[in-house]
This record gives structure tokens, sequence and C-alpha cells, in this order.
């Protein structure tokens, strides 16, 4: 069959809905020139039952996998090392579950990549990218939620933790600022992570400062105005000062619960692209958060209940999708608290004990810091019992505290099964792992929700599409290929063929059809990042019997040319899984093809 192709212009964007068959005018469905290795048993993808073995199950929308990492260590807080399956119960909501997939990570050496990548492809699959570890620790230094003193000395911690690093440990080193920022990669090159450290300058968070709350006056002067003869009945006067001192504390409340929102939203975001980078990166995947707030909730558990300027909001779409994604990548969340150890007696909720007893001042109320204390901590503990992490708080030993982390990601364990009787209403289910094993310890996360797939409105994917354009990491819970060309007597214009691992895709029989869709999108970039120009297309799925088992068995690609504008260095090619979320992309240098 001929291939059609064409040029993608802005009026493209301007069809909502586009069903795309073979042989349509702008992109077609080839078989892959670069046939599917098998998946592996870890990964999510997999399906108990069926024709063709594990592959034709993940494509029905009604399987769901659940995996669960689990660490298990013995009273001395040593890893347990020779457990078996049937070692294991796995209770979901207090129903035993049959364990699908079982499999052991420890530090073995990662194994040697399938085959390497022709020329002019790029792809975020797995077996094309050399050394994939068995196990990864992400360390995010978050300097949009610390203050500078606190970022200091956590970065020396940092600096002291990589000096010690053994062979087997995989650790990248992100940070977040006014965006999130790939320091270094997975890597165990101690010196490589060091001289990327070394390039990082702790920046001042004037957005903390801004979200801080304005503290009450230590003394008010009353002023009653002369209300002369009033009429009896009459409402009492309120004093000038006092009014206009609630009015100023007030504008200043709105105007940090604004920064507030503002670091909240920014936080989730860089938390959801952390996800979806680590998805499909097999074994323990741990991220140690260092920071000195976590600004998920803004105005509970204040001592006056009745401040109404309190901005109690609970981001429900964006924390949705966070938690989507944190529960499709089983990432373990490791909060540790940049003050180090904290006094009650301080005034400031980022000053460490050492600054804090120094700086607060005569006759102020010793017990101001704990009220503000206790809701940093209690969101630790929720993050980090929630996805089957640690939470590290009260102790200067920043260090200690991101090797326990790595430690606990030599041997782990993987359990995978298909849930029995559960409604995907978004209601939180609990998971509880036994051992049979006697004074063995269990971390893992405590639950999941059962968020039914369902796609996004115009205005939400459009949101989730730009912020994966505009992320610094290649997300790969959607396995993506890219085939790129160009024809020297075309300026400007490259050919693109994106290779779509079906396995990643969830389609559902429908009419005798399968259905399904996906969203692409094509971000070219400056070299400062910024988003030149971008051509969104959905890609709606409606495949006879014939055609699935094609795509099943060779491969979904689709293809067409791209005109590249002045100015870009780069080319960002998204796709999305409209059902599951699932998102892959990849970065390609323009140079080679258009200069």
């Amino acid at each position: 069959m001929a291939m059609k192709r064409c040029i993608l212009r802005p009026s493209d964007l301007l069809r909502s809905a586009i069903e795309f068959v073979v042989g349509a005018v702008c992109f077609c469905f080839l078989c892959l020139g670069l046939p599917l290795e098998p998946q592996s048993a870890s990964q999510k993808g997999n399906g108990p039952n069926g024709p063709n073995g594990d592959d034709q199950a993940v494509l029905r929308v009604s399987t769901r996998l659940v995996e669960v990492s689990v660490v298990v260590e013995n009273r001395k807080g040593e890893p347990v090392r020779d457990l078996g399956r049937d070692d294991f119960t796995v209770l979901d909501d207090g129903r035993e579950q049959q364990i699908s997939v079982f499999s052991v990570e420890s530090e073995q050496p990662p194994p040697a990549p399938t085959r390497p990548l022709p020329p002019n492809t790029f792809s975020n699959r797995l077996e094309y990218h050399p050394g994939t570890p068995t196990s990864v620790t992400v360390i995010l230094l978050d300097g949009l939620n610390t203050h500078f003193d606190d970022q200091v000395y956590a970065r020396a911690q940092v600096v002291k933790f990589l000096k010690q690093i053994r062979p087997g440990d995989r650790v990248a080193l992100y940070t977040l600022g006014g965006n999130l920022l790939v320091l270094h990669d997975f890597t165990s090159d101690a010196r490589s992570l060091l001289a990327a450290l070394g390039r990082y300058t702790v920046r001042e968070s004037g957005e903390v400062q801004a979200s801080e709350p304005p503290k009450p006056p230590t003394s008010i002067t009353l002023i009653t105005p002369n209300t002369g003869g009033a009429p009896q009945g009459s409402a009492p006067s309120v004093p000038i000062e006092v009014g206009l001192e609630r009015y100023m504390r007030e504008t200043a409340q709105r105007s940090a619960d604004f920064y507030s929102m503002d670091r909240a939203l920014r936080t989730l975001s860089a938390l959801e692209a952390i996800a979806h980078r680590l998805s499909n990166v097999p074994g323990r995947k741990n991220l140690v958060w260092v920071a000195s707030s976590f600004p998920f909730t803004i105005g509970f558990g204040t001592a006056n209940a009745q401040n109404v300027t309190r901005g109690e909001r609970s981001f429900g779409h964006e924390i949705e999708r966070a938690e989507r994604a944190l529960n499709d990548a089983n990432l373990a969340i490791y909060p540790v608290d940049a003050r180090g150890l904290v006094s009650a007696f301080a005034d400031e909720p980022n000053l460490s004990a050492e600054r804090s007893v120094s700086a607060r001042r005569p006759g102020e109320n010793a017990l101001n810091g704990v009220g503000q204390l206790t809701p940093t901590h209690d969101t630790m503990e929720e993050l980090a019992d929630g996805t089957g992490g640690r939470a590290f708080y009260g102790s200067n030993d920043i260090l200690g505290s991101i090797r326990r982390a790595v430690e606990d990601a030599r041997v782990t364990y993987t359990l995978a099964y298909y849930p029995s009787q559960t409604e995907w209403d978004g209601g939180f289910h609990q998971i509880k792992v036994k051992v049979r094993r006697s004074g063995a310890r269990v971390l893992c996360r405590r639950g999941y929700f059962a968020l039914a797939e369902k796609p996004l409105g115009p205005s939400d994917r459009d949101a989730v599409l730009r912020e994966a354009a505009l992320s610094p990491l290649e997300s790969m819970a959607l396995g993506v290929t890219v085939r790129v060309g160009a024809d020297p007597s075309i300026p400007r214009v490259i050919d693109l063929t994106v290779d779509i691992d079906p396995r990643n895709v969830r389609l559902a029989q429908q009419a005798g059809r399968w259905v399904g869709s996906l969203d692409l999108l094509f971000a070219q970039l400056s070299a400062q990042g910024q988003v030149l120009k971008g051509l969104a297309q959905p890609v709606t799925l409606r495949l006879t019997g014939e055609e699935f088992q094609q795509i099943l068995h060779n491969g979904l690609s689709i293809s067409g040319r791209l005109e590249a504008v002045a100015g870009a260095e780069r080319l960002r090619v998204i796709a999305r899984d409209a059902t599951s979320g699932a998102m892959g992309s990849i970065n390609i240098p323009l140079d080679p093809y258009v200069s």
C-alpha cells in the first residue's frame, strides 16, 4: 500500500475530532519496521488470559493491573532477600487477591540493550537505552518550597551523600524552582553527579516568603470615634485601627493564598511529570523530596476556624491527575524536611532549631511554631504512607535520610494482581501485604485510588499536553519511537513516522470494532525551551478485527510531514492515550535535518 503524506498545518487544529483509518489523508497505519520486543513480566501491560498471550489482554479496557512495590526487612532493618511468590498474601480492601505477576529486583548489573537504534531514529522505550536500571532513586532539591538557608544546608548534605554512593546506586538529580530541571539523569558515577550539582546555584524562594501568612500584631491602640447621640439599639462602632488592621491582614492573607496555590499547582505538575518519566522503569522507584514545606492543603488546621480569608482549595482536577500518575508509576515518595531538627519554640516554619532558638525574640509565644509544624509533618507522613516511602523530619541527618531511601531499593519485590470485585468509582482501596516470615516488616504503599479511565475535557487535555511540551523530562509510560527523514529538495520540511507501542494503548470492543483514541502533539522549541509552534492532532481508532490483529502483532505507525519554523532547535513529539492518560514523549534535535 502506498503511503500518503501531507504537511501538517495550523488548520489541522480546527478539526475537533478526526477519524483515521487505513489509507487516511494525513496519517496512515502501517506495520512497524521495528518488531516489538516481548514485555517483561513486571510491566503493567501484561494480561492473564486470551489468545496471543499477554498482549491481547492488555488492550482490553476492563483489564486493570495493580502493581505494588514491596520492601521487606528483618528485625535489624536489613533487607530480606529469599522470599518467593507463595510467601506473600495481598489483600485489597480485606479481600485476598491472586498474585498474577511476581518478580524480585536486586542490585544486579542491568541487562544490555537488545539492539541499537537505527540511524535517524529516536525512542523512549527502555530496550533501546543502555544500562536500564532495575531500581532508581530521584533526589529532588525543591527550591520552590524551601527557604534559602535550608536549601544551602540540604545541598551540602546531598554533596556528602554523593561522595559515598556505591556502584549499584542509580541516582538522578532534579531541582524544582521556577521550573523542574534535570541536573543529571540516572547514573552511578559520583564524579559526574557532583559536577552537575556544582553547576547548580541555590535560589532564594520568593514564592515561600510571599505565601507565608501575615502575623497578627503584638498590640493595637484602640481609637473609637465619638458616636455622639447614637440611637439606642444601633450596632456598636468598630475602632478605626481595628478595622484597618483587619482589612490589611485579610488583604495580605489573600495574597499569601494566591502564592500558596501557585506553589501547589506547580509542585503537583512536577510530581506528575516525574511519575510519567518513571512509569515504565522496572523495579523500585524512589523520589527523595527535600523541601521545608509541602503545599497541598491551604488554610486547613489553622487555629482560627472562623478565618474565611484562607483559600481552602483542593485542586480537584490537578490532584486527581497527579494521583493517577503516581498510581500508574508505583512511585514511593520519601519526604525529607530540609529544616532539619526544628524546635517547638520556632516562630518561623522554615527555620532549623539552631537558627530558630537564637532568632526568637524575647516575650514571644514559645508555642507559636507548633501549629505550623504539625500540618507539614502530617502531609509528609501522608505522602510517605500512601506511596510506600518513609518520612524524615526532626533530624539534621539529611544525608542519612537519603541513604536509607537508597538502601530500600537494594532488594525489592514486585507484586501485581487484577482486583476482584472492584468498582472504578474513584474510591480509595486499601492494600495490605502480609509475608510468611517471623519478625519481618513490610513497606509498601497503603492503597490506590480506583480512578475510572475517562477522556479529559478539551481544556484539561490541552493543559496536560502543554505541560508535557514544556517538561524537561521524557515521559515513558507510552512507548514511542520516531523515525526522521528529510528531502534536500524541500527546505525545512521533515518526514516523521511515529511508532506507538500498542501494548500501552487502551482499546475496547464496541459494535464489532476495537475503539480507542490518542492525542498527538508536535511542539517546536527554541534553545531556551520556549514553544514556537505546536500542532495538536487527535487520532480516533476504530479498527476491524483484521486491523486490530495486524497492529497487535506489528505495531502502530502514524506518518506525516512537518515544516520547521525559524529558530526551532528541537522537536518534542508527545503521544498520549486519551483513555488511560499514559504518555510518551521524545526530544529530537532539528539542526541535522533542517540546516
